[in-house]
């Protein structure tokens, strides 16, 4: 504040003034005062700041009340030595940055944000118009990009080249993102040629399929710095492999904790759907539903088929049931803008 550094009770005379940025004034003794700027350091002794508008001055002389320790900042009150401030892995934006400079930093030690570009197979995908009896319109290509950005990555391209593994083999071979995306061409049909042409160029496969309904027949491949990920076809299924597969990456390679199943209750109806799910789509496979969080209990959204999306709209995240869940987890969606 704007006024006077005194030492002690009232009255005091004042002796001199401090600006902000003036060396250290010299010690004030009890009954004594100097005028002082937003920002200079209270000179020894000084035990309160009284603004000008609540004192009364005559000549050398100022009274008012002050009391012990106001308007001044002391030395560790917003953190101490050793005090974790930012943990490793967030996300700064330029609040962060602020504090940064506050505490003297002149570098901050950080990751870049993966690059991610995706690839749409599929001779039957369309991009535009309402699609013939022969063809597919693309609903997974305009998910990508909100999806990535929620999960922490730069969304940078998309490419459709249909069933055209020449093509696929040139994309991948002048990749530059630290992740590729390959929609479709990931099962074991006459068009899935994902994996033989990653083999070929020499990539390494990590997961060949995860035992999960939707979203079975995705994959994991590392070529050198970078990432393949194969994701179904179907929008249902590349939603549930984007969250079983990608999303995890995209966190490793941000320096942020996985995200974790959460222990949910369900409402009665939508847990007997989920049995009759899972004993449906076998004992083997970890089943991920399309379902919102609505007063603490999961709910059905229902029209949660791998071809199909109307659930999801309304979901919130997937209700997880399976091998090695105990009971019915809930794993939300990041990029959900719906209210639980």
């Amino acid at each position: 504040m704007d006024g006077y550094a005194v030492s002690g009770p009232a009255p005091w005379r004042v002796v001199g003034r401090t600006l902000a940025g003036d060396a250290v004034a010299d010690p004030l003794k009890a009954g004594q005062a100097v005028e002082i700027a937003t920002g200079a350091v209270p000179p020894p002794g000084a035990t309160a700041v009284l603004p000008y508008e609540h004192s009364q001055r005559r000549a050398e002389f100022l009274m008012g009340e002050a009391r012990a320790g106001q308007h001044i900042r002391r030395r560790g009150e917003e953190f101490a030595s050793g005090v974790e401030l930012v943990p490793a892995g967030a996300v700064l934006g330029p609040v962060h940055l602020g504090l940064a400079s506050a505490m003297g930093l002149d570098a901050i030690d950080v990751r870049r944000v993966p690059s991610v570009s995706a690839v749409i197979t599929g001779a039957e995908v369309v991009s535009h118009g309402v699609p013939h009896e022969n063809q597919v319109r693309d609903a997974v290509g305009p998910m990508l990009p909100g999806m990535v950005a929620s999960a922490g990555g730069r969304f940078r391209d998309l490419v459709p080249i249909g069933d055209q593994a020449r093509l696929l083999e040139e994309h991948l071979a002048a990749r530059v993102d630290d992740i590729v995306l390959v929609t479709g061409a990931s099962s074991a049909g006459p068009s899935d040629f994902l994996a033989p042409t990653l083999t070929s160029l020499g990539a390494r496969q990590i997961v060949d399929s995860v035992g999960c309904r939707p979203g079975h027949p995705q994959s994991l491949w590392e070529w050198g710095d970078s990432f393949v990920v194969g994701l179904p076809g179907n929008p249902l299924a590349a939603l549930a492999a984007f969250v079983t597969l990608a999303m995890p990456l995209l966190d490793r390679m941000g320096g942020r904790p996985l995200r974790g199943l959460e222990p949910h209750g369900v409402h009665r109806d939508f847990e007997d759907a989920l049995r009759r799910s899972s004993a449906k789509r076998g004992q083997a496979a970890t089943v991920l539903s399309p379902c919102r969080l609505t007063g603490g209990l999961l709910t059905s959204v229902g029209h949660d088929g791998s071809a199909m999306l109307r659930g999801s709209v309304n979901a919130t995240g997937f209700a997880v049931t399976g091998p090695g869940v105990v009971g019915i987890a809930f794993h939300p969606f990041p990029w959900s803008l719906a209210t639980p």
